[in-house]
């Protein structure tokens, strides 16, 4: 009983076409020592096997470019969260603490308007 290799997707499908041919069927048992049956029932394996890999291999680049576009995501995120944290909080908070200042300081002056107004009316 002779090895069967088969190395690449165009040899499977020479072996089906050998297959499908009685001659070489008969040849095929020869060198294999199988029936031929048998030897369509390895096939037929083998190309659930192929399938499943191809399936596999499909799964896993999808997977992969995935994983590359959530990584890119990811890293864009950091980037506006860095922006976030030291750009616009601190701005932000510099903008309100300015802002705060200008309405106690307005708060003042019409406290002080308010006052003189009075002295002037009860004066």
């Amino acid at each position: 009983m002779r090895e069967l290799r088969i190395s690449s997707p165009a040899e499977l499908r020479s072996l089906g076409r050998r297959l499908a041919i009685h001659s070489e069927a008969v040849k095929l048992e020869n060198e294999l020592g199988l029936k031929s049956d048998e030897i369509r029932d390895i096939y037929t394996q083998i190309q659930k096997i192929d399938r499943k890999l191809r399936r596999m291999e499909y799964d896993f680049e999808n997977n992969v470019e995935e994983i590359l576009e959530m990584a890119g995501e990811i890293e864009r995120t950091r980037r506006r969260v860095n922006a976030l944290e030291y750009v616009m909080i601190p701005n932000l908070t510099e903008t309100i603490r300015y802002i705060s200042m200008k309405l106690d300081e307005q708060d003042r002056s019409t406290l002080s308007r308010l006052m003189k107004i009075k002295e002037i009316v009860s004066g």
